[in-house]
């Protein structure tokens, strides 16, 4: 519903801002801009169905774990395929986000043995 709501108000919002970009902007521009705005709103739209999806099909508590392994997993790929550079502090960061991932993943591994046994 959100996903809709956002290709309906970004439609919107550029379908009436050509009226005011006219003047300044050629309608080669402004039917790109909207055309863009489209193609985002869809891009979001299916990114909130997916995650939807993903959370019912593995749970919120997995999900979560995903979610907030997300900036690290971003900064160790940017320094694989870009060679970015990163320094201590970000390293560190990665390490403690890393480690408190692992620790909640143990907790809820010792809670689930806990219920069987």
């Amino acid at each position: 519903m959100l996903g809709i709501l956002t290709v309906l108000l970004s439609s919107f919002v550029l379908t009436f801002h050509n009226v005011t970009v006219r003047v300044l902007f050629s309608e080669h521009l402004v039917l790109g801009l909207f055309l863009l705005g489209g193609y985002v709103s869809l891009v979001s739209f299916i990114g909130h169905t997916l995650n939807n999806v993903g959370i019912r099909m593995v749970g919120a508590s997995t999900a979560s774990i995903i979610g907030s392994s997300s900036p690290a997993l971003t900064a160790l790929v940017a320094w694989i395929t870009i060679n970015e550079t990163l320094n201590l502090i970000q390293s560190v960061g990665i390490g403690v986000v890393t480690l408190g991932i692992a620790l909640l993943s143990a907790e809820g591994f010792v809670k689930s043995l806990k219920i069987r046994g």
